[in-house]
């Protein structure tokens, strides 16, 4: 097949190289995969994107484009007012010339990876086959992310995880789930543990850094927080966990990379993840896992699906009013079942971790996955 994928975020750009950005590697690994498959992929992104794909790339002079830094004084709000009309904008340009590039080629599909504005465009080349992969957790109906998702409800849809393919086939079409998968190869892995406590991710409620330093403080064990350093600035940073940084019990790491990752990741006791919403997949859960380190996770989103509860790690039901509930290893909830959870946390077998990634949460069965979804849409435009 001729396949574009097209993945236009400001994001892929090395000067945003410090932040948490998920279908990065996602994307680059399912280009290769497909290319070794015999796919001619047509890759759409930025400049310095390396894949074995051909590259057709974002413009230039706005992935050079200098944005306000924090050091001049501008607070986290209006950051984010500046970099969002550039955005657009880099996304429009590239959108538009994948499209074109498309037509002239003349592709069997086009996947788009991480955007929503090429839904306009896309009514313009009715001929050409779509795909567009979920990443976000269901917006509500009363909000623009709502309004648009409800507009173009009969597209093709990927979702990431059989939860999220549940919630969103109440609103739109899902043409079918597709798995995240990781390189093991590219995890260390270890079975000698520290004895500390690993989080990592971005520094917002939903996300449960709080529950963490909590399970920390009460076990007396270390707690160590690796995120970018845009979050610094968060109001929820600042006000409810940055008091808590003390330097012994919790520590601040700032944002990983690769090896340092892997590093921090596994010589962990367990990992945390005290999620408070419908996380829709959870790389980093795979990635503790791929080095032989247990998770520990409220039973939210896609938990229950990657999670192995009592093999690869424990699932706790949370006790906030109206959580879901389960009936898991760990029969205690909230915070109180995450202390459990690690003062168990010894009863998982770090092979046991591994191995599942290596079975479930491959790049193969990720690459095979989107053949099969490409395949199902050009039948059905036959």
């Amino acid at each position: 097949m001729k396949i574009g994928l097209l993945l236009p975020s400001l994001l892929m750009t090395p000067r945003y190289d410090d932040r948490i950005f998920a279908p990065k590697s996602l994307f680059i690994s399912l280009v290769n995969g497909l290319v070794d498959r015999g796919h001619t992929v047509y890759v759409y992104s930025a400049s310095n994107v390396k894949t074995k794909g051909i590259l057709i790339a974002g413009d230039e002079e706005l992935e050079r484009e200098r944005l306000p830094s924090k050091k001049l004084g501008l607070d986290h709000s209006v950051m984010l007012m500046r970099y969002k009309p550039l955005t657009i904008e880099y996304e429009v340009d590239l959108t538009a010339k994948a499209l074109k590039h498309a037509q002239a080629a003349k592709l069997d599909i086009m996947h788009t990876y991480h955007d929503f504005l090429i839904r306009y465009f896309a009514q313009l080349v009715p001929q050409l086959p779509l795909v567009y992969t979920l990443h976000d957790a269901l917006p509500s109906a009363d909000t623009l992310e709502g309004w648009r998702l409800d507009h173009f409800s009969h597209e093709n849809y990927v979702a990431i995880s059989q939860n999220q393919a549940d919630e969103y086939r109440k609103r739109v079409h899902v043409t079918g789930v597709v798995y995240h998968g990781l390189d093991a190869e590219t995890s260390s892995f270890s079975t000698q543990k520290s004895n500390y406590l690993a989080f990592l991710g971005r520094l917002v409620p939903e996300k449960g850094a709080l529950d963490a330093v909590e399970v920390a403080r009460r076990l007396s064990l270390q707690l160590k927080i690796s995120t970018s350093k845009f979050y610094y600035g968060n109001p929820y940073f600042v006000n409810r966990v940055k008091p808590h940084v003390d330097g012994k019990i919790v520590s601040l790491l700032g944002f990983l990379r690769d090896d340092e990752k892997t590093n921090f990741l596994k010589h962990a006791r367990a990992f945390l993840f005290p999620i408070h919403w419908e996380e829709p997949f959870g790389m980093v859960m795979l990635e503790a896992l791929a080095c032989g380190t247990p998770v520990v996770a409220y039973n939210y989103g896609s938990v229950p699906e990657i999670i192995k509860d009592g093999i690869t790690g424990f699932i706790v039901n949370d006790d906030s009013a109206g959580a879901r509930q389960g009936k898991w290893v760990i029969e205690k909830r909230g915070v109180a079942g995450l202390v459990e959870a690690v003062k168990r946390i010894s009863e998982i077998d770090p092979h046991a971790c591994r191995r599942h990634v290596e079975e479930n949460f491959t790049i193969e069965k990720m690459v095979q996955g989107y053949e099969a979804v490409y395949q199902k849409v050009l039948q059905s435009k036959s």
